[in-house]
């Protein structure tokens, strides 16, 4: 692991996004800061928060076509896809990456867009509006699903190489740096073991700055051992509209359904995005339900996201502490909402 003290910012950006596509959070006119293309001549704004959109669509396309039957052969269709740089990734962004790249692991649409990105994930150094990242261990330090980790110190920032891609460009741009503008700009390396002080040194005090998470333990506690009674789930459920904002904006939802579609090439088969809270995902084609009532899907879904069973397929807790499905919920039963109101019974 390579750890650099980098002056210039700004100049590891553009040397990044030199051939490839800058994607990074951008403040829309309507105030609402998502995922979009942006410019490395303009200088970096480090929101707060993460985007109200999530890295998802970029590489789990909501759409696409899978492969296409012309009556002979199959034919299978891979996206064409630019090398783009991710700049300003959260780490409970990065960590839901983490998760999605072993659930798409053999996944050949979700590697070709993977196998294209540089990630450059930032540490988190206070805590965000509707984020509880420490109760689900995801930040506020990148842990994973990044290639490269940026860590604010005095007037500049730390720059950790996480995967060799990372080693490689961050040696690569120091490189650089030396040869066209001397040694007095260059990035510098860093001891390991006080870059790494430095990361825990800031972790302690962001984890510290979100306050008593004691209520949203409790609820966790709770659903974790399944005593949630049914009932409870039921009420809960109540609110729920189905509308399928909190899946499609949640960074490390993976439901997916396939249509085959009549096209002049053929039969198309396309894979979009599902909702596990929709009634009919479930259902067999016997007519069997397995989660026949609102609240049994209801469970379900925070039992998947929450549930140490998952671990050892997904690699961690399903839910990274992100709080966009609080934010989208318009009834009001995202996961703070659920851990708040199932912790206090």
């Amino acid at each position: 692991m390579t750890t650099l003290y980098c002056p210039d910012i700004n100049g590891l950006r553009r040397f990044l996004a030199e051939g490839r596509v800058l994607v990074e959070p951008v403040q829309d006119a309507d105030g609402v800061v998502r995922w979009a293309d942006s410019s490395p001549e303009q200088l970096w704004v480090n929101h707060d928060g993460v985007p109200l959109s999530s890295l998802k669509p970029y590489f789990f396309a909501d759409r696409e076509t899978v492969f296409v039957f012309d009556g002979f052969h199959f034919r299978s269709r891979l996206p064409e896809v630019p090398s783009r740089v991710f700049w300003g990734v959260k780490a409970c962004d990065a960590a839901a990456l983490a998760v999605q790249d072993r659930f798409f692991a053999e996944d050949s649409l979700y590697q070709s867009r993977r196998q294209s990105a540089l990630i450059v994930a930032v540490d988190c150094v206070s805590p965000c509006r509707g984020g509880f990242c420490p109760l689900t261990r995801s930040g506020p330090l990148v842990q994973a699903g990044a290639d490269v980790v940026l860590t604010p110190v005095g007037q500049g920032w730390q720059a950790t190489g996480m995967t060799d891609q990372g080693l490689s460009v961050l040696n690569t741009y120091a490189g650089w740096v030396k040869t066209h503008q001397g040694d007095t700009v260059a990035p510098t390396p860093l001891d390991p073991e006080a870059a790494a002080q430095t990361r825990q040194a800031l972790e302690t005090a962001c984890v510290a700055a979100f306050g008593n998470l004691d209520a949203l333990a409790a609820g966790l506690t709770r659903l974790q051992s399944g005593t949630v009674l049914a009932d409870e789930w039921e009420t809960l459920a109540i609110q729920c509209l189905s509308c399928s904002g909190c899946v499609n904006l949640c960074p490390s939802c993976s439901c997916f359904t396939t249509h085959d579609v009549a096209h002049p090439e053929g039969t198309v088969r396309e894979r979009v995005w599902d909702a596990c809270l929709y009634e009919g995902f479930q259902r067999e084609a016997s007519g069997h339900h397995p989660s026949p009532t609102p609240g049994a899907r209801t469970a379900r879904y925070w039992f998947h996201k929450f549930s140490p069973e998952f671990i050892p397929q997904q690699g961690r807790l399903g839910c990274t502490g992100c709080g966009r499905c609080d934010a989208v919920c318009p009834g009001v039963i995202g996961a703070k909402a659920v851990l708040t109101r199932i912790g206090a019974c």
